[in-house]
């Protein structure tokens, strides 16, 4: 769901001091007005505000985890046997919550993604916000990410193929002007590697075949315009996963330290694999980067 700022309640509050008596305070609070405008764009102090605003939503069932980043808020919903209303309910009441507290919901770009790997024909009911029927949608772009209704990310890597090779013909030209090769170097790791590996450990380890091998050819070009060997796509991730682990390790607030911390067997700095059903929970986050950090332990 995306939100946006309809208007906010400004109230200024001022604390004077007798100065005969300077025990004793009087507050004087000015009149309550409703301003539309919003916060200045591209500032850090922006998000920072808005967070704090609407830090107080919290999610009421376990099924339902409701995920912010500044205004762009998805709620996700684990539904069993057809059942859904602890779904409706959790969106009723961020709905309710966004009306209580003078925010507005932007029903236009709200989209609704439905991810049903069951077998044969499922309908389900339309999600309505204020009379109008949210969209439903194969694939979406959250947070720099598009996520596919079947989680084959395929989508996501046609948008990388199409950003990395217009980055590519800015690499070439910079060659032909006779750059040293650290600058191209320097080049292809701020604006190729920054777009390549975007997120790659959520998604890395569940593209397929034909979608790696073409990434993986868009590395062996970049390599031959750089004229340095550049790293498989397979290997960084494999790295970036690692770090990754590691850096959950090292932070106790973390939320997916308890994950972790309940998995660790006896043997020194190692993790129980987790038993993996299907081949796309297999290779997610968590049993891929246990299964390579494991394999890395005592090297």
């Amino acid at each position: 769901m995306h939100t946006c700022v309809h208007c906010s309640i400004l109230s200024l509050h001022v604390v004077s001091c007798d100065t005969v008596n300077p025990t004793s305070y009087c507050v004087s609070v000015s009149d309550t007005i409703c301003t539309n405008t919003g916060a200045p764009q591209g500032t850090v102090l922006s998000p920072f505000l808005f967070s704090l605003y609407t830090a107080d939503f919290r999610s009421s069932s376990d099924s339902c985890p409701i995920t912010k980043f500044a205004d762009d808020t998805g709620l996700t919903g684990l539904l069993t046997v057809d059942d859904d209303s602890d779904y409706r309910q959790e969106v009723d009441r961020f709905v309710g919550w966004c009306e209580n507290n003078y925010l507005e919901l932007n029903v236009g770009k709200t989209k609704e993604m439905i991810m049903d790997n069951r077998r044969g024909e499922h309908v389900h009911r339309e999600i309505v916000i204020k009379g109008e029927v949210v969209e439903k949608v194969e694939q979406y772009k959250y947070l720099g990410v598009i996520i596919d209704n079947k989680l084959t990310w395929k989508p996501n890597s046609d948008a990388l193929v199409k950003k990395l090779h217009s980055r590519l013909y800015f690499l070439r030209k910079l060659r032909s002007f006779n750059i040293r090769q650290e600058i191209l170097q320097m080049f292809y790791t701020s604006t190729c590697n920054s777009v390549l590996y975007f997120g790659s450990v959520c998604w890395g380890g569940n593209i397929n075949k034909q979608d790696r091998d073409r990434l993986d050819k868009f590395i062996r070009k970049a390599s031959g315009v750089v004229g340095r060997k550049q790293d498989s796509f397979t290997s960084t991730h494999e790295r970036r996963l690692t770090d990754k682990v590691q850096k959950i390790l090292a932070d106790d607030s973390h939320p997916l330290r308890p994950e972790f911390d309940s998995r660790r067997t006896d043997r020194s700095n190692r993790f129980r694999q987790p038993t993996a059903r299907s081949t796309r929970y297999r290779n997610s986050f968590i049993p891929s980067a246990i299964h390579i950090f494991n394999s890395q332990v005592g090297r």
